[in-house]
């Protein structure tokens, strides 16, 4: 967002070269989201979300861009299976759902995923 003769202005392209993971990396992003959700399980007292759970997210979501349907799958459920999200862990699964969203879509805005 930048601002041009007095006006905002929002330029968002999606990265279409943004690199993708091998089988291996996707493998692994799956494997320590299964392992997270059976510590969160066992737990007494869970931690919920965290900065780590956090990067597990975000593995997920570059394992979806990479064509891994268990990774989309799992990043739908990541919001309700660590007993939600709020604040800044909010914000950063709906920006992830978003740019898959434009990603999936082609289009050049997300002005209508929240429709969806």
């Amino acid at each position: 967002i930048y601002f041009k003769n007095g006006k905002a202005v929002k330029d968002f392209r999606v990265n279409r070269e943004i690199p993708k993971y091998n089988d291996q990396e996707i493998q692994t992003a799956l494997k320590q989201y299964e392992q997270a959700v059976k510590l969160d399980a066992a737990s007494t007292n869970p931690n919920r979300v965290n900065n780590v759970n956090m990067e597990i997210a975000d593995r997920l979501f570059i394992s979806a861009l990479s064509g891994s349907q268990n990774a989309r799958t799992y990043l739908r459920a990541f919001k309700n299976h660590f007993g939600g999200l709020s604040g800044e862990y909010l914000e950063t699964w709906v920006d992830d759902m978003r740019k898959l969203y434009l990603w999936d879509t082609n289009k050049e805005t997300d002005d209508d995923f929240l429709k969806n």
